[in-house]
């Protein structure tokens, strides 16, 4: 298995070859393409990613230990593939459209500013998790631990309460209308 570490990765690195599986220690990864690309039983820790496509890619036992992600596109990802051992991930600017996070536990993650369209969280432990400013345009959270999480500033969050543990969670005013819309309530200022 290759390992690399402290390396910085650029675009023309995966240009015309496949990715290696291996072991990337405190590595950064600028402007790769990773799309559709087989990233199976790797290992990141430390690693930041940063203008980087991983729409599609394959992360089956893939593990993300301390990871940043910035302004990356990301659709498509279905993060519950992932390793759980140790899975610490946070996402900044991020298209995560349509990524799934099935039975995860990311208490404490950040989702700021990021589109979090046709998302699906269910079984999540999602405890003091930072969604500031995303957009959950037809999202899914279901039977999640979202006690402290903080929704300020997020748009389109619709989602039953009674469905979700939520004591303490945070929300912006015009954010707290979403939380009432199942139950035909209409806030109109």
């Amino acid at each position: 298995m290759n390992y690399e570490s402290g390396r910085l990765f650029g675009k023309q690195d995966f240009l015309s070859k496949q990715f290696s599986s291996g072991e990337y220690e405190d590595c950064q990864f600028q402007a790769c393409d990773l799309e559709n690309f087989k990233l199976d039983g790797s290992v990141f820790i430390d690693c930041r990613f940063t203008d980087c496509n991983l729409s599609l890619a394959k992360v089956h036992q893939t593990a993300f230990r301390n990871v940043i992600f910035e302004n990356c596109r990301m659709m498509g990802l279905m993060f519950q593939d992932c390793n759980k051992l140790g899975l610490e991930v946070n996402f900044k600017g991020c298209n995560l459209r349509s990524s799934a996070f099935y039975g995860l536990k990311l208490k404490k993650a950040e989702f700021v500013n990021c589109s979090l369209i046709e998302a699906q969280f269910t079984d999540c432990d999602l405890r003091e998790t930072r969604f500031k400013g995303s957009d959950f345009t037809d999202a899914v959270l279901e039977n999640c631990q979202l006690e402290k999480a903080d929704f300020r500033e997020t748009r389109n969050l619709i989602m039953i309460p009674e469905r979700n543990q939520m004591k303490g969670a945070i929300f912006s005013p015009d954010g707290l209308a979403g939380l009432l819309q199942h139950h035909g309530i209409i806030s109109r200022l």
